[in-house]
């Protein structure tokens, strides 16, 4: 299903990116692509492979994804914590 949706998401970025007739490529009305919306592509390993598989996203969501996992790593009790029980 994620594949699914990149590619809409793919499509729909390309359509909005292409040239219309009246306007030709390079001109100054075109809008600049912000840092976040930049799509940025990382290699993931896959579980019980030595294959790795191409993920690709916009920046911003890379980066709400790494806030997440930071933000339940912290979450966890006994981790980071100096008054973390034995045997945890």
């Amino acid at each position: 299903m994620t594949p699914l949706i990149f590619a809409i998401a793919l499509a729909a970025a390309e359509a909005q990116s292409a040239p219309t007739p009246a306007q030709p490529p390079g001109s100054a009305a075109q809008k600049p692509v912000q840092p976040a919306d930049k799509v940025v592509c990382r290699s993931q390993s896959i579980d019980g492979t030595r294959f790795e598989r191409r993920v690709c996203k916009p920046r911003s969501q890379w980066d709400a994804e790494h806030a997440e996992a930071q933000r339940l790593l912290r979450a966890r009790p006994g981790v980071g914590s100096t008054n973390a029980q034995p045997g945890f």
